[in-house]
């Protein structure tokens, strides 16, 4: 408790009200008798005297009247949150309606409308947040806050408000760039964040987490980095996103996406992405070496490409592939007994597929570089320009095959794929469908089952 709480009580006829807080070592006083302190003359409640105490109290309480100074400058946390907070901004979002109308809504089809009102479409809202990184008014955030919406404003800490423009998206990597519109006659000097080194980040290091999360704007958590590199593909998280994740313990909410994670220093080193589901503190934010690479090209629109090789893999090594191969229900029972990355599925069509990759085959070597784990793999196909060769060294069978897969980009691959099932799901509903069962009157199209009835 703060000294000068004690001022509230005082010796009896004490007549001054003012708050000194050293007036509170009466609450402890009491009568001393004379000969008890060395000088003590007879013992008294005299107005305004203090009592004589024994050292070394009386030298700990013994100040002039103001309050005791902090004993501590500034923590760490307090001098990087007044580094980034400035740059940090709220971003507001009005998403297009998707799906059916609420029931209370007509379709702006309706041959009855009764009013305007009732014809306009619904949006959806959302919110995140986003960090300044140029003086110009560009700011950075995620991709999953600003992509596919009909208008998006952005907030600053100081409460001026300004609409913004999205330059430029990646969903594979969960960022997006977007540019703050200020008005013509406007050329206000925006405070941009300073970028740091995520590759510099270890296990353990403190780490910053700001943004405003269900709209409780420039609020601040702490903790550390639990890993500078998750895998994405070790979460089971599909084609959603690619590389890896920086994970911390600071806190990270609905709200915090986009928003910057910085180090000590109040450097940004990563940008919030996300939280674990069903779990507590586990959080995740892209390392920022990853948005430096692509900032200048989401900046003036350009699409960002990402290596895809199509398969699904797992870590291997001798002892897993020995315990398989002695498993008497196992199939194959022939792995070899390495370290790599052993292939469980070729998606069709992929550069996988292209290149002759099969199931069970095990990637020993790509390029370079020794496959030990997944993440070797992994790494090695995302730093793979789109479309250049890629040597693989591969055990199939007790042999040693060296095959050159070409990755593709990720995104044509999945339009592709998507306009494929789009064009197979059309073709199915134009063929006629059969009849329920032979001669029956009833249409194919008023039946109500998928399948015939038995004949009676």
């Amino acid at each position: 408790t703060p000294r000068h709480h004690l001022a509230a009580a005082g010796p009896p006829g004490d007549g001054d009200p003012s708050p000194r807080w050293w007036r509170g070592v009466d609450l402890f006083r009491r009568p001393v008798r004379s000969g008890d302190v060395p000088g003590g003359g007879p013992s008294s409640w005299r107005d305004g005297d203090s009592p004589a105490l024994p050292s070394p109290m009386a030298e700990v309480l013994s100040s002039d009247d103001a309050p005791p100074a902090r004993r501590h400058g500034s923590s760490f946390v307090a001098s990087a949150v007044r580094e980034v907070v400035p740059s940090v901004v709220l971003i507001d979002t009005e998403h297009p309606w998707e799906g059916p109308l609420p029931p209370q809504l007509p379709s702006p089809q309706s041959p009855f409308p009764s009013g305007p009102e009732e014809r306009r479409l619904p949006t959806r809202l959302g919110q995140g947040s986003g960090v300044i990184i140029s003086s110009k008014g560009l700011v950075l955030t995620n991709a999953h806050v600003v992509s596919g919406a009909s208008s998006v404003s952005v907030t600053l800490t100081d409460g001026s408000k300004f609409d913004g423009k999205v330059l430029g998206t990646d969903q594979f990597s969960d960022l997006a760039v977007v540019q703050i519109r200020q008005p013509a006659s406007g050329s206000r000097v925006f405070p941009e964040a300073k970028l740091g080194d995520s590759d510099a980040l270890e296990a353990g290091d403190w780490v910053i987490a700001v943004g405003s999360p269900f709209g409780l704007e420039n609020t601040v958590t702490l903790g550390i980095v639990s890993s500078s590199s998750r895998s994405v593909a070790k979460m089971d998280m599909g084609l959603s996103l690619k590389g890896t994740l920086i994970q911390t313990d600071a806190a990270i909410n609905p709200g915090n996406s986009g928003g910057p994670l910085c180090n000590e220093f109040g450097e940004v080193i990563g940008i919030n992405t996300m939280m674990r589901r069903r779990a507590n503190s586990i959080g995740f934010a892209v390392p920022i070496n990853r948005a430096k690479a692509i900032i200048d090209d989401l900046s003036v629109g350009k699409r960002i490409t990402h290596s895809f090789l199509g398969i699904t893999h797992r870590s291997i090594t001798p002892e897993i592939a020995r315990n398989w191969n002695e498993d008497p229900n196992s199939y194959p029972n022939d792995l070899p007994e390495v370290r790599g990355s052993l292939i469980m599925h070729v998606l069709p069509e992929s550069a996988a597929a292209e290149a002759g990759l099969k199931r069970f085959d095990v990637v020993t070597k790509a390029g370079t570089r020794r496959i030990e784990q997944v993440d070797d793999l992994t790494e090695v196909v995302d730093r793979c320009p789109v479309g250049e060769a890629l040597p693989l060294e591969v055990r199939r069978q007790g042999r040693v095959l060296h095959i050159t897969a070409r990755p593709q980009d990720l995104g044509r691959y999945l339009r592709e794929q998507e306009e494929r099932a789009i064009e197979s799901r059309q073709q199915e509903q134009q063929l006629p469908l059969p009849a329920p069962y032979p001669g029956s009157p009833v249409p194919p199209d008023a039946f109500p089952f998928p399948f015939p009835l038995p004949v009676p």
